[in-house]
């Protein structure tokens, strides 16, 4: 018989994440960046630079959120995030609850975000609206 002992260390293992996936978590997490930076361009002139206290209030919001997730990964590393220390912190099943809402938070965000971009670049590429195809 062959010993398989394997060190079954907590974390990342070494090697888990090459260059495909990378690429892939670097596009997904330059979104959030990318539509900061377009909706930004057009909120000051259209408030009439009155948006600086909204832009001052959610920077600080988000920084505290940064703060946060850097305390929790030096008290306890791990991939799952948020729903693993709710989960250990408080209870399992609360845990299970806040990973639940936020894959269901991540999977609406995509879809509401992505469903009225098809037919805008259908009709800027100069293709009949789709949007109106039933309609006459």
């Amino acid at each position: 018989m062959t010993d398989h002992t394997e060190s079954a260390s907590p974390g990342l293992q070494s090697g888990a994440i090459r260059i495909w996936e990378s690429v892939l978590i670097s596009i997904a997490s330059s979104a959030p960046g990318q539509a900061t930076a377009v909706s930004l361009g057009l909120l000051i002139p259209a408030t009439a630079y009155a948006g600086g206290l909204s832009i001052i209030a959610t920077t600080t919001a988000m920084l505290a959120i940064a703060w946060s997730y850097h305390r929790l990964n030096m008290w306890q590393q791990n991939a799952g995030g948020a729903y693993v220390w709710v989960g250990r912190a408080v209870s399992p099943y609360l845990g299970y609850l806040v990973g639940c809402l936020m894959l269901a938070g991540y999977l609406l965000g995509t879809v509401s975000d992505i469903l009225p971009i098809g037919p805008a670049i259908l009709t800027l590429l100069g293709f009949a609206d789709v949007s109106n195809a039933g309609v006459k």
